[in-house]
């Protein structure tokens, strides 16, 4: 259950569907309890030693499924 009164948490139906469409994209992972503790919030600026990249985005509002 969520402390803020906004937020609608997923059911169980709905998790279990988040979490076999995680399991399905291997793009993604989901972080196990013992790395929790390993994970840092990323802030700041590169430093020259990082490798930085470049992609254009292009946004189309026409597309099907778009909601602008």
């Amino acid at each position: 259950m969520s402390v803020y009164p906004t937020v609608q948490m997923p059911t169980l139906e709905e998790d279990v569907a988040i979490n076999r469409g995680i399991g399905l994209d291997p793009d993604t992972m989901e972080v196990s309890e013992a790395e929790f503790p390993n994970l840092r919030p990323w802030c700041g600026r590169l430093t020259d030693s990082e490798k930085r990249i470049s992609a254009p985005v292009h946004f189309d509002a026409s597309a099907p499924g778009c909601v602008v």
